[in-house]
């Protein structure tokens, strides 16, 4: 559909339609594809990896206007390039794959998995991971990794050999706790004063309207900014915590005061 038609007609519709705040719901899919329908190859990645989070137009609307020409040429999809580029695949999908093995995997879900496991006294292992499974399932040629609209076709395949069709082809299911419902129940009151009280504000970081505007938006149902309004709350503890000392004992006691 032409861009021009698909602004003017669908993109207001989409917009219109309010989220349920669950996981990868039907309305989000929606606003992701309208977004994602505007680029191309790369492009069109990394501004999907960034779309529950601060692709850089959002962040031009978060960032003061003195705090925005500083930060204005770090796109942080761009670091993804790097990678992207630097020879290891030469199929798209196998280029998006290696960008993952090196930033989301290494630096996010592994640590948090480990993490969290450790918290507990879990020894947990990826057997996945190893080395040489690893290796091979670099080797796979992509149109066996996702096959008439299949992810995942190679693994689901050698699956079926063990595990009942019914789990074998089953949707992917997320493993997350409702956030996007918490913050508009029993943390609603805490995003409000952190916003009320942030130090990014006070420091000229961050624009407190639209923070509030964010907020607002998620609290009436418009859009899910879940993601969004837990960046900027982690973001405010590790400010007052790392940059203007306060010890964790005060910041569990500002918390506690909020909530």
């Amino acid at each position: 559909m032409p861009a021009a038609l698909r602004h003017k007609l669908l993109r207001p519709l989409i917009r219109s339609i309010p989220d349920s705040f669950g996981y990868n719901t039907f309305t989000a899919k929606l606003r992701w594809l309208d977004r994602a329908a505007d680029a191309q190859g790369f492009e069109r990645y990394a501004d999907s990896l960034a779309y529950l989070r601060f692709p850089h137009d959002m962040k031009a609307e978060l960032f003061t206007a003195e705090a925005w020409p500083r930060v204005e040429q770090a796109a942080s999809e761009l670091l993804l390039r790097r990678y992207f580029d630097d020879g290891s695949a030469r199929d798209f999908l196998d280029k998006v794959l290696h960008v993952d093995c090196e930033t989301r995997l290494t630096e996010n879900q592994l640590p948090l998995v480990d993490r969290m496991s450790m918290a507990h006294g879990l020894e947990l292992r990826s057997p996945l991971l190893d080395r040489r499974v690893a290796e091979f399932a670099m080797r796979i040629p992509a149109a066996m990794k996702m096959k008439r609209g299949r992810i995942k076709y190679v693994a689901r395949k050698l699956a079926s050999r063990h595990v009942p069709g019914r789990i074998v082809n089953r949707p992917k299911q997320g493993f997350g706790f409702p956030l996007a419902r918490w913050l508009r129940g029993p943390l609603q009151r805490l995003m409000q004063g952190v916003i009320d009280d942030s130090r990014l504000v006070q420091a000229g970081l961050f624009r407190q309207d639209t923070m509030q505007r964010l907020f607002d938006e998620h609290v009436s149902g418009q859009v899910d900014h879940n993601y969004r309004l837990w960046m900027i709350f982690n973001l405010e503890v590790f400010w007052r915590h790392h940059f203007a000392g306060e010890e964790t004992a005060a910041l569990e006691n500002w918390i506690q005061q909020i909530r």
